[in-house]
C-alpha cells in the first residue's frame, strides 16, 4: 500500500530567517519556482508534505524542484529565507550528469537527487533528518549554554567587585558592569582587546607580566598594583587572579577580581607619614632619624664614604616663646624647618628632635665639606624676619658638626660629639658653627 499523502497549496506568513524549527512548522515541503505539483513518485516515497507556492521559513526539510531551465539559480534565494536550519534537498526531473547534483550542492543546496531515483531520495531524507537531528541536539546545548552564560552574566553583574575574564592569549573575553565602571570603559571596548589596549603601557606591561606568571603557575595569584581611570586618576587595587582549567588540565584562561584600595592606601601613607614625620614642621622626626642612621652600614667598610652628623639649635627659642607667644614660636619652628628641608634635599636627612633642637646627617660629606654646607644654612636662616604685631624678630642658629662612623659606632656617639660642638658656639657667643676636634 502506498504512504499516505497531503498535498495543500498555500503560503505562510514567514518569520525570521534563521529561527530554529518550530513545532508548528511542517516536516517536509515542496516547494517549485514554477507552481508543479510534486511528482506522484515523491509522494509515494516521501508521504506526507506540505506544498507551498513561496518559500516558507524554517521548514525541517524542503524539496525543492530544480528543472534544467535555470531553476537552480533560486538555490541562495531559498537559502536566505529558510535559513541555516533547514535542510535544502534539490530534485532533478531529467536524468542528467552526476556533475550537475554536485553543481546543485555547490550552488547551496544540501543535497541533490534525481526524481527517478527512489533509494537516493530515501538516503537524502535519512541524510536530512540525522543532520536536523544532529543541529536540534546542537541548538539545545547552545540554549543551555546561552542560558547558563546569561544567569552568569546577571550574577556577576549585580556585584559590586569589578570581574573579569581572558583567555589563554591575554584577550578579555568577559568582564561584568562594575569592572566597566571602574575602568570606565563600555563592555564593547573591551571584550576582544587585550590590556595593551585599554591600559597605559607602564600598566599593561605589569598585567601581562603577572598574566603570564600565573599561567606559568597556576592556582591563584594575589598582588597590588593600579588601574588608570582615565589619563589623570588611578586607583590603588588589590588583584586577585586564579587560573581556569578545562576538563583534562589545560589552561583556558583567567578569571580575576579587583579590590579597590584605594582609600587604605592613602591611609597607610597618612599614618606611616604620621608615625616618622614632625607635624608642625613636616620634618622627619627623632625616630626616622635613627631608623636612617642605623641603616647607613654598608657591606664593606672599603664602600663607605666619610659622613658627618650635626645637632643645630635655634637661639634664644625661649625668649622668643615667651615674649611673642606660641604663635609667633611656631612660626619661627616652620620658617626655619624649610630653610632646612630646602638645604638638605637630596644630600642628607634633617630632623626635628624635639623643641627647637634639630639633628642632620650627611652621607658622603665629610667634616670639612659638611661644615662649608651647613655655614651657608646659618648664614640663609639669620636673614629671617618674622612680624610679631608689627615688630620684627630676627632669627639664629647654633650648629655642632662632627664625624660619623656608623661601621664603628652608633648614631648616638656621633651626636655626643656633635652636642658638644653646639655648646661651644652657644658659649662663643650663638649663631656660629664648631666643628668637633
Amino acid at each position: 500500500m502506498a504512504p499516505e499523502t497531503r498535498t495543500e497549496r498555500f503560503a505562510i506568513p514567514m518569520p525570521v530567517p534563521g529561527l530554529p524549527v518550530r513545532p508548528d512548522m511542517p516536516q517536509i515541503v515542496w516547494y517549485s519556482s514554477r507552481a508543479a505539483a510534486p511528482p506522484a513518485v515523491l509522494e509515494a516515497t516521501v508521504g506526507v508534505m506540505t506544498v507551498v507556492r513561496s518559500p516558507l521559513a524554517a521548514p525541517e526539510i524542503c524539496l525543492l524542484d530544480v528543472a534544467n531551465t535555470g531553476n537552480g539559480g533560486t538555490a541562495g534565494t531559498i537559502r536566505r529565507t529558510v535559513g541555516s536550519e533547514a535542510y535544502l534537498v534539490g530534485i532533478v526531473d531529467d536524468e542528467g550528469s552526476r556533475g550537475m547534483l554536485s553543481a546543485l550542492i555547490d550552488s547551496g543546496l544540501d543535497d541533490a537527487v534525481f526524481i527517478g531515483d527512489e533509494d537516493g531520495l530515501r538516503a537524502a531524507l535519512a541524510r536530512g533528518r540525522r543532520v536536523l537531528a544532529d543541529r536540534k541536539v546542537s541548538y539545545a546545548h547552545r540554549q543551555r549554554q546561552d542560558l547558563e552564560r546569561e544567569y552568569l552574566q546577571a550574577c556577576i553583574d549585580n556585584l559590586p567587585t569589578p570581574i573579569f575574564f581572558k583567555n589563554g592569549r591575554g584577550v578579555y573575553v568577559g568582564c561584568n558592569t562594575a569592572f566597566e565602571a571602574f575602568i570606565g570603559r563600555p563592555s564593547e571596548e573591551i571584550i576582544g582587546r587585550t590590556v595593551w589596549e585599554i591600559a597605559p603601557p607602564e600598566l599593561a606591561a605589569a598585567y601581562e607580566e603577572a598574566d603570564r606568571a600565573l599561567i606559568e603557575r597556576g592556582g591563584v595569584q594575589v598582588y597590588e598594583g593600579q588601574v588608570c581611570r582615565d589619563a589623570e586618576l588611578r586607583r590603588d587595587v588589590s588583584f586577585h587572579k586564579a587560573v581556569i582549567v578545562d576538563g583534562q588540565g589545560g589552561v583556558r584562561g583567567i578569571a580575576g577580581a579587583m579590590l579597590d584600595i584605594t582609600d587604605r592606601k592613602m591611609l597607610e601613607r597618612d599614618l606611616k607619614r604620621a608615625a616618622e614625620r614632625d607635624p608642625l614642621t613636616d620634618l622627619y622626626n627623632r625616630r626616622k632619624f635613627f631608623d636612617y642612621a642605623s641603616a647607613l652600614t654598608p657591606a664593606t667598610p672599603e664602600a663607605f664614604a666619610p659622613t658627618s652628623i650635626a645637632v643645630m639649635d635655634i637661639d634664644h627659642f625661649k625668649a622668643i616663646n615667651d615674649g611673642c607667644g606660641h604663635a609667633v614660636g611656631d612660626e619661627v619652628l616652620r620658617r626655619v624647618a624649610a630653610e632646612m628641608k630646602a638645604a638638605f634635599e637630596d644630600i642628607g636627612i634633617v630632623a626635628r628632635a624635639g623643641g627647637e633642637e634639630f639633628y642632620a646627617l650627611l652621607p658622603g660629606l665629610s667634616p670639612a665639606a659638611a661644615s662649608a654646607h651647613l655655614e651657608s644654612l646659618r648664614q640663609n636662616i639669620a636673614e629671617i624676619n618674622i612680624d610679631a604685631d608689627g615688630t620684627p624678630i630676627g632669627v639664629t642658629i647654633s650648629i655642632g658638626v662632627a664625624g660619623f662612623d656608623p661601621q664603628r659606632e652608633a648614631p648616638s656617639e656621633g651626636l655626643k660629639r656633635a652636642d658638644l660642638a653646639l655648646y661651644r658656639a652657644k658659649n662663643a657667643g650663638r649663631n656660629q658653627l664648631m666643628r668637633a676636634a
